[in-house]
């Protein structure tokens, strides 16, 4: 990510660190306050199996917070969907075996 460009780098998880999310959530104000873009995703990627899992709704629920807090006056949310006929990673996914409890 280029930082020039605007991209961020943040955790994958941090509800228990409350300064580091008071410090994303002013960021994203910021952002939001001063016209910028601001572009997340949201999907929850694929376990082991290939199965779907449940997207991760954080980051949008920041936008949220700053929008129904009034800390900004508004937001355009445009949800974009990319779908495809055939998963690349299905060849990969169907090699792999199962881990057991033995194979720890």
């Amino acid at each position: 990510m280029d930082a020039a460009a605007g991209a961020m780098w943040i955790r994958r998880s941090f509800a228990h660190d409350s300064l580091y999310t008071t410090l994303v959530q002013s960021y994203m104000d910021t952002l939001l306050q001063n016209g910028f873009n601001f572009e997340c995703f949201i999907e929850g990627g694929r376990s082991r199996t290939g199965k779907l899992l449940p997207p991760k709704f954080g980051i949008l629920s920041f936008l949220l917070d700053s929008v129904l807090t009034g800390r900004v006056e508004d937001a355009i949310v445009c949800p974009v969907s990319t779908q495809y006929d055939k998963v690349i990673e299905t060849e990969y996914v169907n090699s792999y075996e199962p881990l057991t409890s033995r194979s720890y």
